[in-house]
């Protein structure tokens, strides 16, 4: 079984993560492993919103044992949403860039930048990213 509807998606942001190194690892074996990590990094894009609420709701569940009221509510604000890079969008972005499908990794700086902006995170470069992608398309044409 991968994954059902009901699984945690915090767990699966990191299973998934592991999922894609190893498929981008193997790309050269053959197409279907590059495929997959493709496939890996658009699942976890598309649970990003659901990761964060599962963050949120399992950092509650432990805070609330130890913490009440405006203390609780203060240490939640404080830890705010979690904040690491996503390598998905990293990944997909490079991917397309090397196969040339430039429109498709400006799309993906794109997406990343909304999802950056999103949760007031650091965008971690994807915005020059972005600007270097539609440098080398604009040459391309």
């Amino acid at each position: 079984k991968a994954y059902q509807a009901g699984d945690d998606a915090l767990d699966r942001h990191f299973a998934l993560i592991g999922l894609q190194d190893f498929y981008y690892r193997h790309r050269a074996i053959g197409d279907e492993y590059l495929q997959k990590c493709i496939e890996c990094c658009e699942l976890d894009i598309r649970h990003l919103d659901q990761m964060q609420k599962d963050h949120y709701d399992r950092e509650y569940q432990m805070l609330r044992a130890i913490r009440k009221g405006k203390a609780l509510e203060n240490e939640m604000k404080e830890r705010g949403v979690m904040s690491g890079c996503i390598p998905a969008f990293e990944r997909l972005a490079i991917i397309y860039e090397k196969q040339k499908k430039y429109d498709k990794a400006i799309a993906m700086c794109d997406t990343a930048l909304q999802y950056y902006r999103k949760y007031d995170i650091d965008d971690l470069g994807f915005a020059d990213r972005r600007m270097k992608l539609i440098a080398k398309s604009e040459k391309v044409q």
